[in-house]
């Protein structure tokens, strides 16, 4: 057929406005995929930071409170979001955080209707080392120095870490760890916890499932620290000596070797920063208040062995008495940096005995540290809390006794969290 002149250009006509038409949609498109690319990079950013949030704080605050305050944070607050944050593995705080974003399209809805609305989805999952343990026996066999039940769990084994009755020994944003053949036990109300979960089964806690380390292979931090210099003589004032009374006065003390240390006659006593040796005994009498910032307490070699000719009326033989109050703070430099009390005045074959009894409000900032010792709790009115760590032969809460460890990276710190997808 003949094309008249008046239809000439016709096609040239259709074909630019189908160009025009097709440039437009692809621009659209363009702009459009342009965009949920960039929506799933923010979305994808959010979720990495939601996870990474959540596993640096688990412990400490719940993963539904930070991971989606992270994601919003990161994306500017803008996230019309939902946001599920998963915890994978308590051991090493492994959280998953997955985010579900609704976005808007410009053009394609308006050629494909299911389009104007598009759910991107991204996964973020981040992990940390599991925390050190801050509550460490160091015992391969456990303890027997008591009848049953004191120190034995549910099947009679003997155990290095232990409670009874209301008894508690917990760990805060720090593992537990035991290397005696049965980790943990407790009885009746008493409980051995940490941040982690634990498994509770006859009687008995699993350790695996709340320490970072297995049992028999709990670490001693301080082995090959040289032990300081003990002096042939005394610094013993006499008011300390029992010749004199201080009549509850005021006192303060400067570092040195003392040949026992007792402050049943003392109101308040401050020491002097630096380190203390004591040959004989440690004892406090319920009442005293002892102010000592950046001060290390040996216990040397052997210590208890004249306990009996030290007996102080009203003080705890060996260690901290109920109704003490004590503020105690470690060195933070130096060769004892960190350490706040060293008992090592006992042997693997014959372990003494430490009492860490609660106080009307003692604090001890930094570690304890007994490799042949038992840090025994087993009377108080209120928790001993240690702010560091406990490293000790054997550990136990007996009675109301209550030690409680928390870790806010005074004596150790854990890695850094990463990302694991």
């Amino acid at each position: 057929m003949k094309i008249s002149r008046g239809e000439r250009g016709q096609t040239t006509v259709l074909v630019a406005v189908f160009l025009a038409l097709a440039f437009l949609g692809l621009a659209a498109l363009a702009i459009d995929v342009g965009m949920l690319y960039r929506e799933k990079r923010m979305v994808q950013a959010a979720a990495d930071a939601a996870a990474i949030a959540a596993s640096a704080q688990y412990g400490t605050t719940a993963i539904t409170t930070s991971a989606p305050a992270a994601a919003q944070q990161q994306a500017g607050g803008v996230l019309g979001t939902e946001v599920t944050p998963t915890l994978i593995s308590a051991a090493n705080s492994d959280v998953q955080v997955v985010i579900t974003h609704p976005t808007h399209t410009f053009f394609l809805g308006a050629f494909l209707p299911g389009m104007k609305l598009v759910n991107i989805s991204a996964l973020g999952e981040a992990s940390k080392p599991p925390s050190p343990s801050c509550i460490s026996s160091l015992s391969p066999t456990g303890i027997a120095t008591n009848v049953a039940p004191l120190y034995y769990c549910a099947d009679s084994s003997y155990a290095g870490i232990a409670t009874s009755n209301s008894g508690s020994i917990t760990s805060t944003g720090c593992g537990i760890c035991a290397n005696s053949v049965v980790d943990n036990c407790k009885y009746s109300s008493s409980t051995i916890s940490t941040d982690s979960s634990v498994n509770a089964a006859s009687g008995t806690y699993n350790v695996t499932a709340k320490s970072y380390s297995a049992a028999g292979n709990c670490t001693d931090p301080y082995s090959a620290l040289t032990k300081p210099t003990v002096d042939a003589g005394c610094k013993d004032p006499t008011w300390m000596t029992g010749a004199t009374s201080a009549g509850g006065a005021n006192e303060t003390i400067s570092p040195g070797t003392y040949c026992k240390f007792n402050t049943a006659n003392v109101g308040t006593l401050t020491m002097i920063p630096g380190n203390y040796v004591i040959k004989t005994t440690f004892s406090t009498n319920g009442g005293a208040k002892i102010v000592a910032n950046g001060v290390m307490i040996y216990l040397a070699p052997g210590a208890i062995a004249d306990a009996s000719n030290y007996t102080v009326s009203g003080a705890t033989p060996y260690g901290i008495a109920n109704g003490t109050n004590m503020t105690l703070t470690a060195q933070t430099s130096g060769t004892y940096s960190g350490i706040a009390i060293w008992d090592d005045s006992g042997t693997a074959s014959s372990p003494d005995v430490f009492t860490l009894n609660g106080g009307s409000n003692t604090s001890i900032t930094g570690a304890i540290y007994a490799p042949h010792g038992i840090i025994e709790d087993s009377n108080g009115s209120s928790a001993e809390t240690v702010n560091g760590s406990i490293t000790a032969w054997a550990i136990t809460a007996t009675g109301s006794g209550k030690i409680s460890v928390t870790n806010s990276g005074t004596s150790s710190t854990t890695g850094k969290v990463t990302l694991v997808r």
